[in-house]
């Protein structure tokens, strides 16, 4: 027997469809990528944000939609920088245009990949090493950090009056049992940063480690697990006692008592955090002349001081 298709129960069918059109309308191109939607305009552009720069330019979005552009709608990928440009150099190879307007990279690979679209630095990031304090509340935690080991090596390590030091992790922090997260070195910049500050600390000691031929027991392996810098950064105090991240991801709590870290602020480990513009579209180009004009116009200090709240090195 057949029931009965009423006047309701039709309207509701249509609006469910019409739901699940909408949603399936937008999405990443990077199948990896989450996307945060900004603004409601009828012309819409898609950009790729390096994880560790995902907060910072959702608050300049709501600044930037706050401040007009009715027209356009921003669709914000955050994920890793090597995922974005796997799938913009696919797109770039068969001869089809970047799918994102433009492209947010945690390094500065895109001088070199994309020379002919003028990237140019927007940021400068800071990988830190930290960790939750037992006071916290998160289920994992360290302690044992009342003060730093001795002949820390200055060149390239900085830390706060309870911080942790190279020597801390490998003896007080781990005990040769304990995690420490890193983002994939293969595809997440902060991760192959990680990766070159780990292996510079550790023949401090006389280590012979050299990751990624020869891991410590007490970094989580295989190096893989976390694929961007923000599942790095919640991985720590859940999965893993410690991480490195980037500074900006830890910014709230510097001065809260919760955590304890050391940050490379060294120009040897400063990521050159560069952008690009594709000029796909009418968004993307509003967009960047937008950000480029905080840069530049007066007041010029308008960006750096973006940047300052948000613990990145000014350019």
């Amino acid at each position: 027997m057949f029931r009965k298709i009423t006047l309701s129960s039709l309207l509701l069918l249509t609006l469910l469809i019409m739901a699940v059109t909408f949603a399936g309308a937008a999405t990443c191109p990077t199948s990896t990528a989450t996307m945060t939607t900004y603004g409601s305009g009828s012309s819409t552009t898609t950009i790729a944000v390096a994880a560790n720069f995902s907060q910072p330019m959702a608050s300049f979005l709501t600044t930037y939609f706050t401040v007009a552009y009715p027209a356009y709608t921003v669709i914000m990928c955050a994920d890793s920088t090597g995922h974005f440009e796997a799938t913009i150099d696919a797109a770039l190879a068969n001869g089809q245009p970047s799918p994102y307007s433009m492209l947010f990279a945690a390094d500065n690979s895109p001088v070199s990949k994309y020379p002919t679209f003028s990237p140019y630095l927007y940021a400068k990031g800071i990988p830190v090493l930290f960790g939750y304090l037992p006071a916290s509340g998160q289920a994992l935690t360290i302690s044992g950090l009342s003060s730093l080991v001795a002949n820390q090596t200055s060149n390239f390590i900085t830390a706060n009056t309870a911080g942790l030091h190279s020597k801390t992790v490998s003896t007080t922090l781990t005990g040769g049992t304990a995690s420490v997260a890193m983002a994939n070195p293969a595809i997440a910049p902060y991760g192959q940063e990680a990766q070159n500050i780990l292996n510079a600390m550790l023949p401090i000691y006389g280590s012979s480690f050299n990751i990624p031929t020869n891991v410590p027991a007490w970094i989580k392996t295989p190096l893989t697990t976390y694929g961007n810098i923000t599942l790095t950064f919640n991985a720590v105090g859940s999965a893993e006692p410690a991480g490195v991240v980037a500074k900006s991801q830890i910014c709230g709590h510097l001065s809260d008592g919760t955590i304890a870290w050391v940050q490379f602020s060294s120009t040897d480990f400063q990521l050159q955090q560069t952008a690009v513009n594709f000029g796909t579209n009418a968004g993307g180009n509003q967009l960047n002349s937008y950000i480029k004009s905080w840069m530049t116009h007066p007041p010029a200090s308008r960006w750096n001081s973006f940047l300052t709240t948000w613990c990145y090195v000014t350019i």
